[in-house]
């Protein structure tokens, strides 16, 4: 009983991970539309298959090395990197929106916390009675 087990050549072990990560590249553009839009749930969504597609990627990580060390100069490992690089680069981005985004929605909720903090200060009634005065604001008009 003999296995004939064949390894897949470099230039199918290139194309799986170049179609992987230009899911990725898909993926980290929608990721941007989505941040910009503001929509949570949909992120959340984007971000488990976004876990996925770079699981799935990491999980090739032994073949990537072999194909970067063995390769020298081939084409098809240049457009690899590149890919990757474009990738890493658009992550970069991606991150450095979300900061700002979580940076924003830090103050307003600091500055929400700071009013509701005013309507606790207590101040005396026209009896002379110390009260704490409870309005209701609406934050949805200037």
């Amino acid at each position: 009983m003999s296995d004939n087990f064949e390894l897949p050549t470099p230039t199918v072990q290139v194309a799986d991970i170049k179609s992987l990560v230009e899911s990725l590249s898909v993926l980290l553009d929608e990721e941007l539309a989505l941040m910009q839009s503001m929509s949570a749930d949909a992120l959340t969504d984007l971000l488990l298959r976004k876990q996925s597609l770079l699981e799935a990627i990491a999980s090739r990580e032994l073949t990537l090395r072999q194909l970067f060390n063995a390769t020298g100069q081939d084409a098809s490992i240049a457009s690899l990197r590149e890919l990757i690089a474009l990738c890493s680069e658009k992550n970069q981005r991606n991150r450095a929106v979300g900061q700002v985004q979580l940076t924003h929605a830090s103050k307003s909720l600091e500055l929400l916390r700071s009013m509701l903090k005013m309507n606790d200060v207590p101040t005396y009634g026209a009896s002379g009675s110390l009260t704490v005065a409870r309005e209701k604001r609406n934050f949805g008009s200037a």
